[in-house]
């Protein structure tokens, strides 16, 4: 990136509420993809319609409405989405050739602030501020910077609690979809699962995420209408209904829920089906997305190689099910948050639902779904009413959603080996490369502890995500300890010149940041009227400079920090978010 795109004044403040340039806009959209220079996408290839040919003008200030068509490109929504701009007065002011992404940018409720006015302003310049929050939104709900976080079944009146906790999709709605189900949604900036064809008036929406195939585990036994239990649905029926659909929506994903059988072959529940695995792969055939569960801290089934207290079953049904589908298909894995049949002894830990996530994760499943309910006494949102764990559950799900760009990359395999100390606890690994790093996420298959040895690594230290602490890499090799089902994520720069080493805020190292791309936002409370940031340079003759007492205002500030050395200059925005004095207190 062009060390001139993000300077400031002296005290390397960009203000939130000045103009930005073309140049700038996209220096910052680049600098959030973690992109530049020669590589780094262009505004005239982006938007051809604001741009003279070759010409784009970048010393012009960028404005609403090319920046919103920028990030809906870039995001590449849908330019045909229902009209949003009919309540602004102004919308005849907005470029005839940039309204469709304009309009798909408010239809994704990119710039909530926005739809607050019946005035859009499309010709005025857009904002810093505006800018930052404007990459932010839209970069979360791009394909590479999306992974879908589900819940299962509940009620819509909770959508903004669960986005609170990093929830972004609801997975089955059980009544059928309103018009204020739709609000809720949008509002707390969901998507959603759902049965087009009992909700087929919402089949347009935005909101859309892909089309339920009812019922919810076929596989098992199913009622039979008098107290009893029939056979599992027929896998050829579900394809009929799968083609059925698709005719009719051709564009829409379709996703289909299986049960347990998945992880356990030996799962009693599907009656005469029990042990035969071979349907599978004809189930694998009725969705382009097949999720399944199974709950092995809640289970109670040890007979028959049941999943009781094996929380490698997990990882078992996504392998399992990957194999089925030939891996073509994306596999989801339902997680266990509460004691849903209040068993002693049976409730999930913190631990317990990380290393659950973390095995799906490692196995390649393309998305998670919690299930949140308590079924004994009934609490539909037990998940939400369990502080501990719906803690628990935000910093898994923020972890995850940072990052997304990386779990949504290639995976490498054959390029890392790990050697396990304890011949009982095998450690499993996932391999990226992504953003000017190599991560290495791991987690332990058993309940037992662990020290891994890690082979075949470039790099001076391996950064361990989330823990504040790194290892040294010696020949290419580090060790580390690993608590019973325990999870390490590892970072391993490609190259430290010109970047930092540390950075904090007020003593508070900033870490994680997205896939190595260099930009954060950091919430502060409204009793925080300033901070204090400090940074190290990894090379000790590199100059930095934005660092030292800041004041904050109430809203968005962005501060940039810059590393200087003979080779270059690294950029780190913080865009640090000082809350209202109406607004709780709480930490990004």
């Amino acid at each position: 990136m062009d060390s001139g795109i993000l300077t400031g004044d002296d005290d390397a403040l960009i203000h939130p509420d000045g103009a930005l340039t073309r140049s700038r806009f996209m220096g910052l959209l680049n600098l959030a993809i973690g992109s530049g220079g020669d590589a780094g996408l262009k505004f005239a290839d982006l938007l051809p319609e604001a741009a003279d040919g070759s010409d784009w003008h970048p010393d012009r200030n960028i404005t609403r409405e090319e920046a919103l068509a920028l990030v809906a490109k870039l995001d590449e929504l849908d330019p045909n989405a229902t009209d949003s701009l009919g309540a602004f007065s102004d919308r005849a002011d907005v470029d005839a050739n940039l309204e469709p992404y304009v309009n798909a940018a408010i239809a994704r409720h990119l710039l909530p602030h926005y739809e607050e006015s019946d005035q859009l302003l499309p010709d005025a310049a857009a904002t810093l501020a505006e800018s930052v929050v404007l990459l932010q939104n839209g970069l979360a709900n791009s394909s590479k910077y999306f992974f879908p976080i589900g819940v299962w079944l509940q009620s819509t009146q909770n959508a903004a609690a669960y986005k609170a906790i990093g929830v972004n999709l609801y997975v089955n709605l059980f009544d059928p979809m309103t018009n204020q189900d739709l609000t809720n949604l949008q509002n707390a900036g969901m998507k959603v699962i759902t049965d087009l064809d009992r909700d087929s008036a919402f089949a347009g929406e935005n909101v859309i995420y892909a089309d339920y195939l009812p019922p919810d585990e076929p596989d098992n036994a199913q009622p039979d209408g008098s107290g009893g239990y029939g056979p599992p649905v027929a896998p050829q029926t579900l394809i009929d209904e799968y083609a059925r659909r698709k005719q009719e929506r051709p564009n829409t994903p379709i996703y289909l829920g299986l049960g347990q059988g998945v992880a356990w072959p030996e799962w009693y529940g599907r009656g005469a089906d029990t042990g035969n695995t071979a349907v599978y792969s004809q189930y694998a055939q009725a969705g382009d997305v097949l999720g399944f569960d199974v709950y092995p801290v809640n289970s109670t089934d040890e007979a028959n190689g049941g999943p009781a207290g094996k929380l490698w079953y997990v990882a078992q049904g996504v392998d399992n099910l990957t194999g089925y589908s030939n891996g073509q298909k994306p596999v989801w894995a339902d997680i266990e948050t509460t004691n849903y049949e209040s068993n002693p002894g049976h409730t999930p830990t913190a631990a317990d639902v990380k290393a659950e996530v973390w095995m799906a994760l490692v196995h390649g499943a393309k998305g998670i779904t919690y299930f949140a309910h308590v079924l004994s006494p009934f609490q539909e949102a037990g998940l939400l009413a369990d502080n501990a764990m719906s803690t628990a559950v935000s910093a898994i799900n923020r972890q995850v959603q940072q990052l997304a760009p990386v779990l949504n990359s290639p995976t490498v395999n054959g390029e890392v080996a790990v050697l396990s100390g304890n011949k009982d606890v095998q450690v499993d690994t996932m391999v990226k490369h992504e953003g000017g790093a190599t991560y290495v996420f791991a987690v332990g298959m058993r309940d037992g502890g662990t020290t891994a040895k890690f082979f075949g690594l470039a790099g001076s230290e391996a950064e361990v995500i989330g823990e504040g602490r790194t290892i040294p890499i010696v020949n290419g090799q580090f060790s580390d300890d690993f608590a019973p089902y325990g999870v390490h994520l590892y970072r391993i720069p490609d190259s430290q010149a010109g970047g930092l080493s540390s950075l904090q805020i007020d003593g508070a190292a900033v870490t994680e940041w997205t896939s190595g791309v260099q930009f954060k936002q950091i919430e502060m409370p409204y009793s925080t009227d300033s901070v204090t940031i400090t940074a190290d340079a990894a090379d000790p003759q590199a100059e930095v400079s934005g660092t030292g007492e800041k004041p904050l205002q109430v809203g968005d500030n962005v501060f940039i920090v810059t590393v200087a050395t003979d080779s270059g200059t690294a950029t780190y925005v913080l865009n640090v978010r000082r809350q209202s004095d109406a607004e709780p207190a709480g930490e990004g």
